[in-house]
């Protein structure tokens, strides 16, 4: 299979153009809040090249021969040129994702759900909504806002076990760690044999060595404090910052950090291995045949898609997924 790409800038496809004249195209997909971001440098060897205009949407699609797979599209926000070994370099952010990154705000929330609170996010800065059925329906009674909106939503969709994302104009809020897309269904798991990489690296450590995080809350309707525990409760216990409205809302949060503490125990990394347009952050990773605790499951966390000359690769990122 020969490795392939397409690329249109404001809908019109410029492949052709720039065929013969790619240097390198990344693609680089990252779980959480953290935007996608695209890079192609271009040989600009007789000047002829049109500078695009800042701003103008890109939509790449990377795959072999003529089965392509869109990464998605971006907006270029920098354009780079350099000599004397003359390239352009074009980056770009996912659509949408520089949206809602601005100053912090003061907002209360009451009496509403994670959907209806992301839904009237995602409808201020032009996003189209895709939440989870299951996070949509969580229940709020109260919230305060004191971050820009992409920061809120993380932090909500953080202590609600999920992830917020914007990407090619989407609002995406889908369970964290758990390889499911935003309708529930499941994400094809991805088997890597240790044969097809050269290089790779996996990583123990404790991360604070936590055993247990707490929640504070506070309920106003019933004047009832406490303290919500996941894990064990002792010295080695993480005290979340903020207070909750309610004991579920506590719980919630403690159950999400404690997963997610978990989870950041072991790392795993391959920093080269044949191109696969389908692999993607927050689908799963088999390993297999490379040793004793690393050969399982693991949960992609970030994926950079890489095609130059010499072919198509990607390096991947992962941590354990969630228990």
């Amino acid at each position: 299979m020969k490795p392939a790409f397409r690329i249109l800038v404001n809908g019109s496809d410029i492949t052709g153009i720039i065929n013969d004249r790619l240097v390198s195209l990344t693609v680089t997909d990252e779980a959480g809040v953290k935007s996608d971001r695209v890079e192609l440098v271009l040989d600009d060897r007789d000047q002829r090249l049109a500078i695009p205009p800042r701003g103008a949407t890109m939509e790449v699609l990377l795959g072999y021969d003529t089965r392509l797979v869109s990464k998605g599209q971006f907006t270029i926000e920098e354009i780079e040129v350099t000599g004397p070994e003359r390239h352009m370099t074009l980056r770009g952010n996912a659509v949408g994702a520089s949206k809602g990154s601005g100053a912090a705000k003061e907002v209360s929330w009451d009496d509403t759900t994670v959907g209806k609170i992301a839904t009237s996010i995602a409808a201020k800065h032009g996003w189209k909504p895709a939440i989870s059925k299951e996070i949509a329906d969580i229940e709020i009674p109260h919230i305060d806002q004191h971050e820009n909106d992409l920061q809120f939503l993380s932090r909500l969709a953080t202590d609600n076990g999920a992830v917020a994302k914007v990407a090619g104009g989407r609002l995406v809020i889908a369970p964290t760690g758990e390889g499911k897309t935003v309708s529930g269904q499941a994400m094809p798991t991805i088997t890597v044999q240790c044969t097809s990489t050269t290089d790779w690296t996996m990583t123990l450590t404790e991360r604070g060595n936590y055993k247990g995080v707490k929640a504070v809350y506070h309920d106003t309707q019933t004047a009832q404090r406490g303290e919500a525990i996941e894990g064990e409760d002792g010295d080695n216990t993480h005290n979340l910052p903020h207070t909750y409205p309610t004991k579920a809302a506590a719980q919630r949060a403690a159950k999400s950090k404690h997963k997610a503490l978990q989870r950041g125990k072991d790392k795993f990394s391959i920093s080269n291995m044949p191109g696969d347009p389908t692999l993607a952050a927050e689908a799963t990773l088999q390993a297999n045949g490379f040793r004793d605790g690393v050969d399982g499951a693991w949960s992609v966390i970030t994926v950079a898609h890489r095609i130059t000359d010499s072919g198509y690769t990607c390096a991947i990122e992962c941590e354990t997924p969630g228990q």
